[in-house]
This record gives structure tokens, C-alpha cells and sequence, in this order.
């Protein structure tokens, strides 16, 4: 008979280097034994980096790989989490970083606090460029500064559940741990930001993510939506979340293998009126299969068109910036779509946006 775990661990990642995955999993792996579980959730790098992180886990056993095949999807960290949360068995859930080198004694000090009830937050200490390069004993790593509020956490895996898990509205990075943290107080329960000694060290890396030069699905306000949600689910005392859509779905690689077989296509252009009407259409018009939606920034001769309508009639689109058309809806696939196997794409040259959608 198998032993359930008492512990199990989830690392979500994306394209981050692997040298610096390497020396998280070598400080975790150490600590492994029957009673602590990892799993570690690829979610949508590239096919090559997908098949070198497979060629490096087998350098460690008792981590379990999880690849998604959500290539041209935004981030989403949450569904990493609660894909592994909802199925979880073990007393006791941790999330952690791929970024993270933790302490030798790091797992048993956390079940050692954890075994109370309450959640403990461990604080980053931070490290340089330089300093993240370095391969040295825990101790010895010279740390540049120790954050607050961010860090890794234990928490009581049924006061999770009890909540619907993390709030998968976030997509991205911030602010979903602090979410977390907020609505297991407001829950009556216990959260302790650990300060004794520092047990966790953060990895220097590069913020490609946060770059706009590239076709990735990228909307430059997501961060700041992250926070200003947290402000207004912290004003509203909210604890239970996730009531819209189901939460901890995991990727049907079937499903997704059906991108490629379009069922329609849909053309508009840059307007408001379209862009309206093609939100409309795909919400309650939902037809079986894959939806391809091609959104053109209106030409020059349809624009000047559309300014002589403005001179002489009422009948004038209103032409939306492909920013803001790429903005538009990457949220309306966060508030309405995220399950769903999807591919984005916004070429700044051929100024277009694609969305291949599978209802």
C-alpha cells in the first residue's frame, strides 16, 4: 500500500534557465523522502526547453514532471498551483518558486512550525547577479537584501480547499500569494511571516516576461491589475473565490492538439463596435471546435473612408489602437476563457492579432 504524502511541494515554471532550476531542485531534492512529494508544473515553454527540462529531470527521480502544452498562453501560476492543490492528498501544501535555493533543514523546520494549524510564510533573501552564479554552501551566499511579504509558504492543504484554492483570476506574476495570505486570515485562520533566521534564497534572473518586443501574449497593465485586485478583494473581506469558472483544471493535450483544426474563422477589424460584437459572438454563440479570430488594423483607405462617414453621416467606426485591442482581449480570456485551449499571438509588424480558441 502506498503511504500518503505528509507534504507535497509544486513548482511552477516557465522558460526560466536552466542552471537556475538546476540549483533550486539540488537543495530541494536532498530533503525528499516518502513523506514529501514534488511536482513540477511546465506550463508552456517552448517545445525545445520543454524536452532539455525533461532531459534534467531525470537527474532527479522523485520529482514528478508535469509539461502543459499551453504555448502562446499568458503565464498562469494560479492554475499551476491549484492543478496540484485540488488533487492533493497530503496534510500540508507548499509553493515554491523555481527561483528558490532552500536551506538544508528548510522542509523539516516547515513541517516543524506548520504542524500547529498555521500558515508560515518564509522571506526571500536576495541575491546578485553574480552572487546567483556562485555554487557555495547555503551559508556562505552573500544576500543583498531580504524582502518581505514575498517569499515561500506552508500552508494546511484543507484551509486551501476550503477557499477554492488560489484566485485564478491572476495570470502573470504578484500578488496571488498576498490574495492567499489575506483570505486565510479573513477565514479565521493563522499566517506567520517567519523572521527567526532566513531559510530561502532567491536567484537572480532576467524579467523577459515583462518585455513587449515579442509576439507571446503580453499586456502591459497586467501587474498593476494583479494589485489593485488584491486592494479590492482585501476592501470586500472576500475569502472564498474562483465562484465563475471551475478552478484546478488540468490541460487535455488532446484538446489542444485540436488547435490546429479550424472549424471557423472570424475577420474584424480594429473597431469598437466589432470587437464588441466578436466578444459577444464567442461568449454566447459558442460554436464546437476551433474558433480562429483574426483582428487587422483598419488600412489607410478604409480609415479615410471612415472619416468621411464622421463628416456626413452618423455612421463612423471608432478605431480602438491594437494595443488596446491586445488588451481587450487577453482580459476577456482571463474573465471568460482561461480553461479553455487556446494560442494568442500579436505581430507589432503586421499590426494583427490571432486567437485560436477550442470551445
Amino acid at each position: 500500500m502506498l503511504s500518503i504524502p505528509t507534504l507535497s511541494i509544486v513548482i511552477p515554471n516557465r522558460n526560466r534557465k536552466l542552471e537556475i532550476v538546476q540549483r533550486s531542485l539540488d537543495s530541494v531534492a536532498m530533503q525528499l523522502n516518502q513523506n514529501v512529494k514534488v511536482m513540477f508544473i511546465d506550463y508552456g515553454s517552448s517545445k525545445i526547453y520543454q524536452e532539455k527540462l525533461q532531459n534534467l529531470l531525470t537527474y532527479y527521480p522523485a520529482i514528478e514532471l508535469k509539461l502543459c502544452p499551453t504555448q502562446g498562453q499568458l503565464f498562469h501560476k494560479t492554475r499551476c498551483i491549484n492543478m496540484v492543490l485540488k488533487q492533493c492528498t497530503s496534510k500540508y501544501f507548499m509553493v515554491m518558486d523555481v527561483d528558490c535555493i532552500v536551506h538544508p533543514k528548510f522542509v523539516a523546520k516547515a513541517l516543524e512550525l506548520a504542524s500547529d494549524g498555521t500558515t508560515y510564510n518564509f522571506p526571500y533573501g536576495f541575491l546578485t547577479e553574480a552572487e546567483s552564479n556562485t555554487s557555495k554552501p547555503f551559508e556562505d551566499h552573500k544576500v543583498k537584501f531580504i524582502g518581505g511579504l514575498t517569499g515561500t509558504a506552508i500552508f494546511n492543504t484543507e484551509q486551501l480547499i476550503q477557499l477554492n484554492g488560489f484566485d485564478e483570476s491572476y495570470h502573470g506574476w504578484g500578488a496571488e500569494d498576498a490574495d492567499m495570505f489575506r483570505r486565510l486570515e479573513t477565514a479565521g485562520n493563522k499566517v506567520v511571516l517567519y523572521q527567526s533566521e532566513l531559510l530561502v534564497l532567491h536567484q537572480w534572473h532576467a524579467k523577459g516576461y515583462r518585455s513587449t518586443n515579442t509576439n507571446q501574449p503580453f499586456h502591459q497593465s497586467l501587474e498593476r491589475i494583479n494589485h489593485r485586485l488584491f486592494d479590492l478583494s482585501k476592501s470586500l473581506n472576500s475569502k472564498v473565490t474562483n465562484r465563475h469558472l471551475p478552478w484546478g483544471m488540468h490541460c487535455s493535450a488532446s484538446a489542444y492538439n485540436q488547435l490546429d483544426v479550424i472549424v471557423q474563422s472570424i475577420f474584424v477589424e480594429n473597431s469598437y463596435e466589432e470587437l464588441r460584437a466578436c466578444s459577444f459572438q464567442l461568449l454566447h454563440n459558442q460554436k464546437p471546435g476551433t474558433t480562429l479570430l483574426t483582428v487587422r488594423e483598419m488600412g489607410k483607405i478604409h480609415s479615410l473612408k471612415n472619416r468621411l462617414k464622421a463628416i456626413f453621416s452618423n455612421r463612423v467606426f471608432r478605431a480602438v489602437p491594437m494595443e488596446q485591442v491586445n488588451e481587450y482581449l487577453l482580459e476577456q480570456i482571463i474573465m471568460n476563457f482561461r480553461n479553455l485551449p487556446y494560442q494568442y499571438e500579436f505581430d507589432q509588424e503586421l499590426r494583427q492579432v490571432k486567437l485560436k480558441i477550442n470551445f
